[in-house]
């Protein structure tokens, strides 16, 4: 599931979108596209309501993603994500952004809400400060659509 997001504006437009895409999402190794359906229209039998949808994806393929660490404790992996940048910003700003972007729809991870907390153990900062960037309590169930430490992100966009 995700969100996808229309380039208007004519080939001109397309392309600036898509060059600015590809350098955000420089780190992704599979460009695929896709049918995309509403939340509640995910049969078969029903129409996407949109066609050609570009996700970018990152993949456990070590040969073509550098960054994949593959199966890891979650320290390790916490360690990794704590220290990583990249040319859009660092690895730990992206994940409690995912975070916090998960509580706001009310389709919170446990797995995501883990390795959060982990890295913030990791953070180099004063008690204080690590104490503001704990999440906000969920008033709802946690729904985990993850298993183990299989976790896969994507980002979509509609072409």
């Amino acid at each position: 599931w995700g969100a996808a997001y229309c380039v208007r504006g004519g080939p001109e437009k397309e392309k600036l979108a898509m060059e600015y895409l590809e350098g955000r999402e420089c780190e992704y190794d599979l460009k695929t596209l896709v049918e995309f359906y509403t939340e509640t229209d995910t049969t078969k039998q029903s129409k996407p309501i949109l066609t050609g949808v570009i996700v970018f994806t990152s993949t456990p393929d070590k040969l073509s993603n550098k960054y994949y660490l593959g199966p890891a404790p979650m320290e390790e992996m916490a360690m990794q994500i704590a220290t990583a940048s990249g040319p859009c910003g660092n690895n730990r700003e992206y994940l409690f952004k995912l975070e916090k972007a998960m509580h706001g729809i009310e389709h919170e991870d446990e797995y995501v809400i883990e390795l959060a907390n982990e890295v913030r153990k990791h953070l180099d900062l004063p008690k204080e400060v690590k104490a503001l960037l704990k999440p906000v309590v969920s008033r709802v169930s946690i729904k985990s659509h993850s298993q183990a430490h299989v976790f896969t992100l994507q980002r979509v966009f509609a072409s």
